[in-house]
């Protein structure tokens, strides 16, 4: 059954009388597949039509549209499920192993994101503040993934630049506390840090306060994540160091959502080795990537990414 409103109506009535066969293939987006002989083209209700067949510019504002069309095309992703409302996320979170991570399904840069959620009882509290104190529309429920946080740049058929996503953390030197090494990552990052409920826990959990004495040399985190605006580093890597297969994922990635330009975010224990054998899950992609994070890693050679593109935009 295809939900119609005004615009969609017109569409498809004039689909049909060229031939078109409509198939909504995303109910929960009103997604609708226009097919004739091997040309297929997507059309979304309230948005523009989509000129080929993967919508460049709608897929990735909505996480579960990425998802859907990723596991479509045997991208592999955490065990993922999307709710529209609270009812349907409290059921659905049960076919999610914890620790798992839930996320507002529009949202970018981090916001509205809760990762390592430990049980259930902590998952449905975040959920119902989400539904029933802000004007989120969808959440994405998945599993946990530990493993290394890369981000792939691409460009049509080419990897312009992999930046290893380290999350903050501290080094210990024997005599500052947590708070007071915080407060030097700030003042050398340019980064404000605030140490929420979330990262007491973590840090916690790491056998250390606030208050602690960090012994030298010892690594705390303060996130499970990258979190770049919190004082994450960033580790450039050379793009001959991507395994041949993962590189392969890669594009297929992006080619599959439609896009050219795309920073692609994934998990995984070693780029380098083959994916067989190992445990690596593709987490989001973004159509306007930030480029500054090669432009100005912490660690590794700089990568002039914004020639390249510019060089393939206007031809040079």
């Amino acid at each position: 059954m295809i939900k119609k409103d005004k615009n969609t109506e017109i569409i498809l009535k004039e689909a049909k009388k060229l031939g078109l066969k409509a198939k909504t293939i995303y109910p929960k987006r009103n997604l609708i597949e226009l097919t004739k002989g091997s040309r297929k083209f997507l059309i979304q209700q309230n948005f523009r039509i989509n000129l080929n067949r993967f919508g460049t510019r709608n897929i990735p504002l909505f996480k579960d549209l990425s998802y859907f069309f990723w596991q479509k095309n045997n991208i592999p992703i955490p065990k993922t499920i999307t709710a529209f409302s609270f009812p349907e996320a409290k059921e659905g979170i049960k076919k999610i192993p914890f620790p798992s991570v839930i996320k507002d399904a529009r949202a970018s840069q981090s916001r509205n994101l809760w990762v390592n959620i430990p049980d259930l009882a902590k998952a449905v509290s975040i959920l119902k503040d989400l539904f029933f104190n802000s004007s989120i529309e969808a959440v994405v429920i998945q599993e946990f993934i530990r493993a290394e946080e890369f981000r792939i740049l691409v460009l049509k058929n080419r990897i312009l630049a992999i930046a290893q996503l380290v999350p903050p953390c501290l080094i210990g030197n024997g005599q500052t506390t947590a708070k007071g090494l915080i407060e030097e990552l700030e003042r050398k990052t340019n980064c404000t840090i605030t140490p929420d409920q979330g990262m007491k826990d973590l840090i916690k959990s790491q056998g250390f306060s606030l208050d602690s004495v960090l012994p030298a040399g010892q690594k705390l985190f303060l996130k499970e994540y990258s979190k770049i605006s919190q004082g994450g580093q960033i580790q450039n890597i050379s793009p001959d160091k991507l395994h041949p297969e993962i590189k392969k994922m890669c594009l297929k990635a992006v080619k599959t959502v439609g896009l050219e330009l795309a920073g692609l975010d994934i998990m995984a224990e070693n780029i380098s080795e083959s994916p067989k054998g190992q445990e690596i899950r593709f987490i989001e992609i973004n159509g306007r990537p930030d480029i500054y994070i090669h432009h100005c890693p912490d660690k590794g050679e700089p990568a002039n990414v914004a020639r390249e593109i510019l060089k393939y935009i206007f031809k040079l």
